[in-house]
């Protein structure tokens, strides 16, 4: 099998102490949550109660998706065409830069791969809102390897099993296989549900966070697709990320109104938090307790 080749690729490692000391400036905690804010140019940890913490990253072009690495990290994109990692203490370690990236919206880790030396290569998959890039499989090496489906999305999902799911402003999402890259199903939209801007898989329940833009919505979907529920708000809403957080609940951060919302997992609305003048724009949503590193010392008490 030919090797994929780098495209026109720019890759920087952010490992010199004075590069790091200009990114590394807040780490997480286990039950800490990060937002990437757009229009303010970072990405922000907050505690489990929403306080803020600090910047993790103070200086990032127009960031958009996060999302955890199995060890633990986290990844960034940002429509800087960028992809940053960073340790939980907060250090910055390395990244990548690559026109494939697209406008990218999202991003999702995804398997290993053996590279030629029989190294395991962590792979990671960016929904670039490209026609013709489509979703697009990058290795942490910052090799563009491959496109995948025909959703010109800006939310991805991966699940057991190695599913992936691509969605966006279309009619439908489509369910990939990430190791063959091939179409196993599509989801048409229903229940109300119009776009897909951003996704999560939850482990915990086993389904799938949908934000939908355009109805001001969250929805939640089974693994098949069927639908389970849809999280509304009392005010009119322009949901992006959202995740799994504490005790079941349901969190979503608005673009427009610098605000995270929390629902209960069966759906009923608990709060609005105001983010302040910290976050601007807030587009990305993870909660670190849903990360491997935080769920395994959990496991074992």
């Amino acid at each position: 099998m030919p090797q994929p080749t780098p495209s026109l690729l720019t890759v920087f490692f952010l490992v010199l102490a004075p590069a790091a000391s200009l990114f590394a400036q807040q780490g997480w905690d286990g039950d800490d949550f990060l937002i990437s804010g757009f229009l303010s140019n970072n990405v922000a940890v907050f505690d489990a109660d929403l306080s803020f913490k600090g910047h993790l990253d103070p200086g990032f072009v127009n960031p958009t998706g996060l999302d955890f690495l199995p060890g633990g990290g986290l990844l960034a994109t940002a429509y800087s065409l960028e992809v940053r990692e960073y340790s939980p203490s907060g250090a910055a370690l390395f990244g990548f830069s690559d026109p494939d990236l697209g406008a990218p919206a999202d991003l999702k880790a995804g398997g290993l791969l053996l590279d030629v030396r029989g190294e395991p290569l962590q792979l990671v998959y960016v929904a670039t809102q490209d026609g013709a890039l489509r979703v697009r499989e990058f290795d942490m090496n910052g090799v563009s390897r491959r496109s995948m489906g025909n959703v010109r999305g800006s939310s991805l999902a991966m699940l057991p099993g190695n599913r992936l799911w691509a969605g966006g402003f279309g009619e439908r999402i489509e369910m990939l296989n990430a190791g063959t890259g091939r179409r196993v199903a599509s989801i048409v939209y229903d229940n109300g549900q119009l776009s897909a801007v951003s996704m999560t898989y939850s482990a915990a329940s086993d389904t799938v966070l949908l934000a939908d833009w355009v109805t001001g919505k969250v929805f939640e979907r089974a693994r098949s697709g069927a639908f389970v529920r849809v999280f509304v708000a009392p005010m009119a809403l322009r949901p992006i990320g959202v995740t799994r957080g504490p005790g079941g609940d349901v969190l979503a951060v608005d673009f427009a109104r610098d605000s995270v919302f929390r629902w209960r997992a069966d759906g009923v609305f608990v709060s609005e938090t105001p983010l302040g003048v910290v976050v601007d724009g807030p587009f990305g949503l993870v909660w670190a307790g849903n990360s491997a590193a935080a769920a395994a010392p959990a496991a074992g008490r």
